[in-house]
C-alpha cells in the first residue's frame, strides 16, 4: 500500500490507498513506528530537519537486473585466476569488485536473476545511465567479462545521493527505525543487522507502556544510541572509500567493521548483550574512537588523490591490526588468510 495521510491529534490517524488507487479505512494508533524506509511519510507529516549533511560518505548508483551472468568462479578462470582456497562460492553471498571510484555488486537470486549495481562516489552523473553503465564495463574488463551474455530484465535506474538522515529520531509517541531514520551505503549490506538492533531497543519502551517516564527514557537511550550507531557505520564506510584507490588500505580499514560486527554477534551468543549493545559495538566508548581516529588518518593519507606509500600502508596495517585486537575473534589481520575469512 501506499500511505497518503499521517495526521496526528488524538493520537495517530494513518490512511493508506492500494498502488491502484484504491483507498482504505485510516487506522488510528496512540503509538506510531516508522518501518517506511526511504519513503519517510512521518518525516514530511512532522517536518523532520534533514540533517543528511552530518554523513561524510557521498555515493549514487546505478542499477538493474540480469539474466545469464555467469558464476565468478568460471569467469575468474577465464581471466587466468582460481577460486581455490575460498571459503565459500563467492556467488553465494554479495559478490563485490572494487574500482577507485566506488564498487559494484552482484547479487545473484534462485530463480536466474541477478541484481548488479555500480556504487560511485562521483555524484555527477555522465550522459544517460545506459551511457554511464557501458563506459564503466569498458573501463574494466574483469567486470565487462562477468556480465558477457548477461541480459537485462529491467530499465537501468539511476539515483541521486543515496545518504540522508533525518531528525529527531523519534519523540513522545513515536519512533522511527534505524533504516528509515538514516541510510548511509550498502557497501556492507547492514540495512537488517542495524534495523533489528533498533528493534530490541524499541522493544524496551514498548515494554514499560504505561510508565510515561520510563518509556521517555527509553525513547531517548533508543534515538542516542541510533546517532551513536550512525557515526560509525559512516566512518566504516568512508574509510574503505578512501582506499578505494588504495585497496590495501581499505582492506585494512574494513578490519573495523568486521572486528565490530562478529564482536556484537559472540556477546549475543554468550547471553552478554542486551538493550544498551550498540550496532558493530558502537556503545564501547573506545572502539567508537579508535574508529573516528582511524578514519580521520585515512582521509588525511588519502587526501586529494595522493596515494600513501609502502611504509604507510603498513605503518596503518600495523594500528588497525593493534587497535582491534581487543575484538578481533575472527582471526583479522592474518596476511597468511590473504584476506579470506572462513569465519562461521
Amino acid at each position: 500500500v501506499e500511505v497518503v495521510e499521517v495526521a496526528r491529534g488524538a493520537g495517530w490517524l494513518i490512511r493508506t490507498a492500494d498502488r491502484d488507487g484504491g483507498a482504505h479505512a485510516g487506522v488510528r494508533a496512540r503509538f506510531l513506528v516508522d518501518a517506511s524506509g526511504g519513503g519517510a511519510p512521518l518525516a514530511e507529516a512532522l517536518e523532520l530537519e534533514d540533517a543528511t549533511a552530518r554523513i561524510r560518505t557521498r555515493s549514487r548508483t546505478i542499477y538493474t537486473h540480469v539474466e545469464g551472468v555467469p558464476r565468478w568462479e568460471e569467469v575468474y578462470s577465464g581471466l587466468g585466476g582460481s577460486t581455490l582456497g575460498y571459503p565459500f562460492p563467492a556467488d553465494d553471498a554479495a559478490l563485490h569488485h572494487v574500482t577507485p571510484e566506488g564498487w559494484w555488486w552482484f547479487l545473484r537470486f534462485d530463480h536466474g536473476i541477478t541484481s548488479v549495481g555500480a556504487v560511485l562516489s562521483d555524484l555527477e552523473p555522465r550522459g544517460s545511465p545506459e551511457a554511464e553503465w557501458a563506459a564503466l564495463l569498458e573501463r574494466y574488463p574483469s567486470i565487462s567479462a562477468h556480465l558477457e551474455g548477461a541480459r537485462p530484465v529491467r530499465p537501468f535506474i539511476r539515483t541521486s545521493r543515496l545518504q540522508r538522515l533525518q531528525l529527531p529520531v523519534a519523540g513522545a509517541d513515536w519512533c522511527r527505525l534505524p533504516t528509515a531514520a538514516a541510510f548511509v551505503d550498502p557497501l556492507m549490506s547492514p540495512g537488517n543487522a542495524f534495523t533489528l538492533f533498533g528493534i530490541e531497543r524499541l522493544v524496551e519502551a514498548l515494554e514499560a507502556w504505561g510508565d510515561d517516564a520510563e518509556v521517555a527514557r527509553a525513547l531517548e537511550r533508543y534515538a542516542s544510541l541510533t546517532l551513536r550507531e550512525v557515526e560509525l557505520l559512516d566512518a566504516m564506510i568512508d574509510g574503505c572509500y578512501a582506499g578505494f584507490d588504495a585497496f590495501p588500505l581499505a582492506v585494512a580499514f574494513s578490519m573495523y567493521y568486521f572486528a565490530g560486527a562478529t564482536f556484537s554477534e559472540v556477546r549475543r551468543e554468550r547471553g552478554e548483550g542486551g538493550p544498551g549493545d550498540g550496532f558493530l559495538n558502537a556503545h564501547d566508548a573506545r572502539f567508537h574512537a579508535l574508529v573516528l581516529r582511524a578514519w580521520e588518518d585515512a582521509r588525511r593519507l588519502t587526501r586529494r588523490g595522493r596515494r600513501p606509500s609502502p611504509e604507510e600502508l603498513a605503518a596503518f596495517e600495523a594500528r588497525v591490526r593493534d587497535d582491534i585486537a581487543p575484538y578481533n575473534l575472527a582471526g583479522l589481520c592474518d596476511p597468511e588468510k590473504r584476506n579470506l575469512y572462513p569465519y562461521v
